[in-house]
C-alpha cells in the first residue's frame, strides 16, 4: 500500500468526513482544516490517507479506499452498528475503528498517525500502539477549556472526554494547537509537557483570501462596511466579542 518513495501519514477524522460539506451534520472548520492539511502534505511529498467512519448503513463492515487527488486517499471504515449512531454514541466505537485501521496497515510500513478530535485520538492511540508508530494529536477543542467557558445554557462536556484527552496528551509525541493561549490551556488544564505542545497557526488559502484588486478597493472604500464572522452561534465561538469590538 505504501509508496516506496513517499512516507505515509494517516489523518484520522472519525466522527466527520473531511470531504463532507461544511455546515452539514457535524461538518465544520475541522473538515476544512484536515482537507487542506492533506493536500499540503501531499504537495510536500507525503502519501496521505484520511480515515473516517462510514455512515452508510447499507455498507457491510470493512474499509473502502477512494483516491481523491494525487497522493491523497480516503479510507471509510464501516463498523457493524455504527452508521446511524449519533455523535454522542460514537465513543464506544472508537476502539473498533482504531483496531480496523491497525489491521489494515499490519503488513505495510507503519504511517505517522495524526488524530483530529478526541474520538480520533482514542482510535489513533490503538493504531499507534499496535503499529509502534508515532502519534500526533490535534484536539481542535478540549473538554476542560469548553467547560471552563461554557455558557449557563450549555451542557458540560462529559467526564469521559476530559479523561481521554488527558491520557492522549500524555501519550502523544506532539500535541498541535492553534495559538499560544491554547498551548497554555493544554499545559495548565491537562498537565502537558510544554516541550511536547507545538503552536501551528491555521493557514489560509491565498486563492480565496487575498487583498482586493484596485477596482475592488475603490468600491469597498465608497461602499458600506461589512464584517463577516463564520461559525456556529454559541458563546465558545466568540461572536459576542466581535459585536462588542
Amino acid at each position: 500500500m505504501s509508496s516506496p518513495d513517499r512516507p505515509r501519514v494517516l489523518l484520522l477524522s472519525m466522527h466527520t468526513s473531511p470531504v463532507d460539506q461544511p455546515g452539514t451534520g457535524d461538518a465544520g472548520g475541522m473538515n476544512v482544516y484536515v482537507w487542506h492539511l492533506a493536500h499540503a502534505l501531499a504537495h510536500a511529498g507525503w502519501a496521505v490517507d484520511m480515515a473516517t467512519l462510514d455512515r452508510d448503513p447499507s455498507h457491510s463492515p470493512g474499509i473502502r479506499t477512494t483516491d481523491l487527488a494525487p497522493g491523497v486517499r480516503l479510507l471509510t471504515v464501516a463498523l457493524a452498528g455504527a452508521a446511524e449512531v449519533p455523535k454522542e454514541g460514537l465513543p464506544r466505537f472508537a476502539r473498533a475503528f482504531g483496531e480496523a485501521l491497525a489491521q489494515h496497515y499490519a503488513d505495510d510500513a507503519a504511517p505517522v498517525v495524526h488524530a483530529h478530535y478526541w474520538l480520533s485520538g482514542v482510535a489513533g492511540l490503538h493504531v499507534a500502539s499496535f503499529l509502534r508508530a508515532p502519534l500526533v494529536l490535534t484536539l481542535h477543542t478540549s473538554a476542560a477549556a469548553k467547560n471552563l467557558r461554557a455558557g449557563s445554557d450549555e451542557s458540560p462536556e462529559p467526564a469521559e472526554r476530559e479523561a481521554a484527552e488527558r491520557e492522549l496528551i500524555a501519550h502523544a509525541c506532539r500535541t498541535v494547537v492553534n495559538t499560544p493561549a491554547e498551548q497554555r490551556q493544554v499545559v495548565e488544564l491537562y498537565g502537558a509537557d510544554p516541550a511536547s505542545v507545538v503552536v501551528i497557526p491555521p493557514g489560509v488559502d491565498p486563492e480565496v483570501f487575498h487583498p482586493p484588486v484596485p477596482d475592488e478597493r475603490d468600491e469597498l472604500r465608497n461602499g458600506p462596511f461589512t464584517v463577516l464572522s463564520a461559525g456556529r452561534m454559541q458563546p465558545l465561538k466568540g461572536q459576542q466579542i466581535l459585536v462588542r469590538a
